[in-house]
């Protein structure tokens, strides 16, 4: 059996999460085969600045998602392990690279990604969507953040920032 390791990516500006449409024009997350002598968060990041020119700090690894699939060609199954990472952003520039296969991409509020995300990746933003609360404490805690939910434009709390709205997400 063939096993393909893979790093994918929730990179997050403000209250938007970053989608992908590939060459299938499905919407997903950046993901991408993690490269022989390389480290998760290093395939993580390369593959977000590769396919998006989006640069990020990685706030957390979520776990990993585990399939088998048939191959044709191969006449063998192939399991593939994608490690999945929270990032966020400092600004919401990007440029889409098409020679990489996708076809366009954006910021999108949770619900938006939500109707366009096909089901697997919905599964993985909706048990995401559970832990953010969880996710920014500790990122809080690491990087000695004091948040204030009544002063909106504070600058220390630009990173942060996806967290204020989660009950209007609604998944508490």
């Amino acid at each position: 059996m063939l096993v393909k390791n893979y790093a994918g990516s929730l990179v997050f500006w403000g209250d938007k999460v970053f989608l992908l449409k590939d060459e299938r024009g499905q919407w997903v997350f950046p993901n991408g085969v993690i490269q022989k002598d390389e480290l998760s968060v290093e395939a993580a990041l390369r593959v977000v600045k590769g396919t998006a020119g989006i640069t990020a700090e990685i706030v957390s690894t979520e776990g990993h998602v585990s399939y088998e699939i048939s191959s044709k060609i191969r006449q063998n199954p192939i399991y593939n392990k994608t490690v999945w990472y929270v990032m966020i952003t400092q600004n919401d520039k990007y440029k889409i690279k098409e020679e990489k296969g996708y076809k366009n991409g954006g910021y999108y509020s949770i619900q938006e990604a939500m109707e366009l995300l096909t089901y697997n990746n919905k599964a993985i933003l909706n048990f995401l969507s559970k832990r953010l609360s969880e996710i920014v404490e500790e990122y809080n805690e690491r990087h000695n953040v004091e948040y204030n939910s009544d002063d909106v434009n504070n600058d220390t709390n630009d990173k942060v920032k996806i967290y204020r709205n989660i009950e209007l997400w609604g998944f508490q």
